[in-house]
């Protein structure tokens, strides 16, 4: 493993020229940061734009000229102030000229989205002094969408094996025929991702706005734990359930080359962050969980049949392909099966989703509960948990919270609750004071159904 770091720093660590000063500081304190990913300027405040959002807003009224303009200005002042700000000799205004003709020329959206990683790359490389390097040259698409590993890792060992130091921006590299294709969101993460897994980094480095992962969303929990030890798996599994922490994807390129990936602070740089590797320390194993997450708008569905395992389960995931409904989970015996499926896709083709079921599986019942939200405990010590689970459900009944589905996989790693979407912020506040709070909650006025069939469940 090479003694080189490779550090992504997101929006909100280059959104104006004081963070980018935070950033080169943080840079140079450490001459194995060989390797800068970079992301477009994010929030400066809380009703700023972001500007890929600005991108995003030109191109979809290139034809509407004032309104074009309006927005185009606020990314032109943006990067206009960051150069004058640092003094830079950089004439940003002839790129910026050279992109909005391109937006008049047909440019692709993928094209446009990327314009703010490519400028704030070419900004921070005459910052730092670093060599430029545009991810199209080394970042190769297949024509299916898909990353293309291998010439991927081709072009980038050719390329970086040669510079010492260089600025790249993330989110974006290039298809076959040269046109500029984009990761999805976060995809930023990705590619730091890729060049540390290609460069077999001794770590890559993910700055962001948080001193690492916290144990819940801090917009809910007040002031929640930091986690400074994760695995893979469960940041996975975490990013999976809706933490805004990590693209899920960003990941597995590190993962399968053993790289630790550090989330750290750009705005308290001296606190270690988290660390994410294939192994805990053995003193967090007696943590009870690693985290608690959710994500909203789903529906269930649930069929009950005779034999439905033998007769029917094959018809039922054809209609589904059909319709394009994707599954988040599913769950099934011989006589009946849950389907946990995003609430945008069911409602666009509900009455023929439910017509064809009924025509070809002629089920006993089917059941739809939509506006379903999915809240998921990362498990670390299954022991402690099976101990405190009484408490958690004690406290959701007493709080008039139902449960709609209980999911746990048999590695017991994670268990997930459906509950309606009016009850998302609720459930996961609850669920982490039952977790870090031995005192049970007090009852609310409102009577509630008590939940036995949960305990259940969970006792085996």
């Amino acid at each position: 493993m090479n003694k080189l770091i490779v550090a992504k720093f997101g929006g909100s660590s280059l959104a104006n020229d004081k963070q980018f000063k935070k950033v080169k500081e943080i840079v140079l304190q450490d001459k194995r940061r060989r390797y800068i990913i970079v992301s477009a300027p994010g929030k400066t405040f809380e009703k700023d734009y972001k500007v890929t959002d600005l991108l995003y807003k030109c191109y979809c009224c290139v034809d509407n000229k004032n309104l074009f303009e309006n927005y185009f200005n606020i990314i032109e002042g943006k990067y206009v102030s960051i150069c004058n700000n640092l003094k830079l000799d950089l004439d940003i205004k002839k790129f910026l000229y050279g992109i909005k003709n391109n937006f008049f020329n047909g440019a692709s959206k993928d094209y446009i989205l990327s314009r703010g990683e490519y400028l704030n790359g070419l900004i921070f490389s005459k910052f730092m002094n670093f060599t430029f390097i545009d991810p199209s040259d080394i970042i190769s698409f297949k024509q299916n969408g898909q990353l293309d590993k291998e010439a991927t890792k081709m072009l980038i060992l050719s390329k970086l094996s040669h510079i010492e130091k260089a600025v790249i921006p993330g989110f974006y590299g290039s298809n076959k025929d040269g046109s500029i294709k984009t990761f999805p969101r976060g995809g930023s993460d990705i590619t730091g991702s890729i060049i540390s897994s290609v460069m077999n980094a001794s770590i890559y480095e993910n700055w962001t706005d948080v001193s690492g992962v916290l144990m819940a969303n801090p917009k809910i929990v007040k002031d929640p734990k930091n986690i400074r030890n994760m695995t893979y798996k469960e940041i996975k599994n975490l990013s999976h359930m809706g933490a805004n922490v990590l693209n899920e994807d960003s990941i597995i390129p590190a993962e399968e080359s053993k790289i630790p990936i550090n989330i750290r602070n750009t705005n308290n740089p001296d606190d270690i962050g988290t660390l994410i590797s294939d192994n805990l320390p053995d003193e967090d194993y007696k943590n009870t969980i690693a985290g608690i997450s959710g994500k909203e708008n789903f529906s269930i569905v649930t069929l009950e049949k005779l034999n439905l395992i033998n007769d029917g389960l094959h018809n039922l995931f054809s209609i589904i392909n059909t319709n394009n409904i994707s599954i988040e989970h599913l769950s099934f015996n011989s006589d009946s099966v849950s389907l946990i499926v995003p609430d945008f896709q069911l409602r666009k083709c509900e009455s023929s989703f439910i017509s064809k079921i009924e025509t070809q599986l002629n089920p006993g019942s089917i059941t739809i509960n939509h506006n379903i939200s999915l809240v998921g405990i990362i498990i670390r010590n299954i022991n402690k948990f099976r101990q405190i689970i009484h408490r958690i459900f004690q406290n959701l009944s007493n709080q008039n919270v139902k449960i709609k589905i209980i999911i746990q996989p048999s590695c017991e790693s994670n268990i997930i609750f459906g509950v309606e979407d009016a009850d998302l912020s609720k459930t996961i506040k609850l669920i982490y004071e039952s977790i870090n709070n031995p005192v049970l909650i007090e009852k609310s006025n409102t009577e509630n159904e008590s939940l036995p069939i949960y305990f259940n469940v969970l006792s085996k």
